[in-house]
């Protein structure tokens, strides 16, 4: 069976993304860490490999958030980009107390890597020129709506007899990410809809609901930390 290739990320995957990220804030295991893996720096890399890097990633941090009973709560999307080539944006779960040794580990944790240290790194904060850590849930949600950058534009649906584009009612400004071979998009399980719904959680699924929890909390109020 031939790998899937997509052009966009696709609606049924944006409602994901979005209810694996409120989950993860609602029981307190925010996405703190942004981080992105070019994929064309590693060993060997051809185009088809995504699916399978992206999953041995996933086993080696696993294993190192088990090690220092961290919960497991991530999620990732994919792109091409002009300098990164096939990358992978990933959003984790990382306490502030292991942050500093979680970037010194970084590359360590993806399969392939050949030594080049620009392999993987954790988003800077563009002001202070330093790696930088998500303390605030609006700072979380910025730069989560980062990676739904590569939302279908065309995607639409019916509102009172006018077709309306998801992309504009949730607020995303759509940019081509180019053809991904494999997974583009994915969460952990500990925030898929399984799990989500065993803990009870009503998925939001309507274009409404996706906005409202896309939109960024009134200043001072700090949400989950």
């Amino acid at each position: 069976m031939s790998p899937v290739k997509t052009d966009a990320i696709s609606i049924d995957s944006v409602i994901s993304l979005v209810n694996a990220f409120a989950y993860a804030e609602y029981t307190g295991t925010p996405f703190t860490v942004y981080l992105a893996i070019s994929w064309s720096k590693t060993q060997d890399w051809t185009d088809d490999q995504i699916s399978n890097k992206q999953e041995a990633f996933a086993r080696k941090l696993r294993k190192w958030l088990s090690a220092r009973n961290i919960p497991l709560a991530y999620l990732y999307t994919s792109e091409i980009g002009n300098k990164l080539g096939i990358n992978t944006h990933v959003a984790v779960h990382i306490p502030f107390e292991h942050f500093f040794e979680f970037q010194n580990v970084l590359n360590s944790l993806v399969p392939g890597f050949n030594g080049n240290h620009a392999t993987a790194k954790v988003q800077d904060d563009k002001w202070r020129k330093q790696p930088k850590y998500h303390y605030h849930p609006n700072q979380r949600l910025g730069s989560f709506k980062y990676l739904l950058k590569g939302i279908d534009p065309d995607a639409s649906f019916n509102a009172n007899g006018t077709r309306i584009k998801w992309c504009e009612a949730i607020g995303i400004i759509p940019k081509s990410q180019g053809v991904i071979v494999g997974r583009r998009a994915g969460v952990s399980h500990t925030l898929g809809k399984i799990a989500r719904g065993n803990a009870g959680w009503i998925d939001r699924t309507s274009p409404a609901a996706i906005a409202a929890a896309l939109t960024l909390l009134p200043k001072g109020k700090r949400g989950a930390e």
